[in-house]
């Protein structure tokens, strides 16, 4: 085939968030081991409008299981942290973690569809509510704009570096 010529330009595609070192969303976890701290085991942007009804999450070391409630909430553009106010009403649900659920991961439908605007910032959010001692998988670099993870212990909100 002859070298073919066209009219156009061709544009790079933007460069991904820039991160200090590789994402450490294996290693990384939050403990819950109290029923006032909650996880926000991913904070991140919507890149176009949509709708959420399934979620995800994964444990490390369950020490004592609970029944934890996941909700997609807002996120404050003040401070970067879940402002506990759901997207969409009823974007949420409870699921049961066992004492033997090490490493595990969980698919959760939510009551309702968390929809999105697009760029639309957003947190996944799990609830200790009852008390469990669990890791959480998360996300962690202090360095990434989005993706990125915090932890609520019961009075503030603190980002989490893997």
């Amino acid at each position: 085939m002859a070298i073919q010529t066209f009219s156009g330009y061709y544009e790079d595609p933007p460069a991904p968030n820039q991160v200090a070192a590789l994402p450490t969303w294996g290693s990384t976890q939050l403990l819950i081991d109290a029923a006032t701290e909650r996880g926000a085991i991913l904070i991140g942007e919507s890149p176009e409008a949509c709708s959420i009804r399934h979620v995800g999450f994964g444990t490390r070391t369950v020490t004592t299981g609970a029944t934890l409630r996941v909700a997609m909430e807002t996120v404050s553009d003040a401070d970067g942290f879940p402002t506990g106010t759901l997207i969409t009403p009823g974007a949420e649900a409870n699921q049961v973690i066992l004492s033997t659920d090490d490493t595990g991961f969980f698919q959760v439908q939510l009551g309702a569809d968390a929809v999105l605007a697009d760029s639309q910032k957003f947190a996944l959010v799990v609830y200790n509510a009852a008390g469990g001692n669990m890791q959480l998988a998360c996300f962690g670099d202090e360095q990434s704009h989005f993706p990125y993870s915090a932890l609520f212990n019961g009075t503030v909100w603190s980002m989490v570096n893997g």
